[in-house]
């Protein structure tokens, strides 16, 4: 439930590792607990965008994208 420390985990992985699409997710998730319903779905989208397409959470992100619209 610590939702503000969990994005500042996210933004550090981000820019220790830019192109990975996992931060973003989670960023997403922590994002969507907090009500931000459009920075959630930017960052699912961002996840996806990265991910290759057989990534194992690429589902679940399109799921929880379609869930904050």
């Amino acid at each position: 439930r610590e939702f503000d420390k969990a994005i500042a985990d996210c933004d550090a992985a981000m820019a220790a590792n830019p192109l990975s699409p996992e931060p973003w997710g989670v960023r997403g998730m922590a994002k969507a607990n907090k009500g931000d319903k459009a920075g959630a779905k930017a960052d699912y989208r961002k996840a996806l965008e990265l991910a290759p397409a057989n990534w194992v959470h690429r589902a679940l992100m399109e799921k929880l994208a379609k869930e904050v619209e």
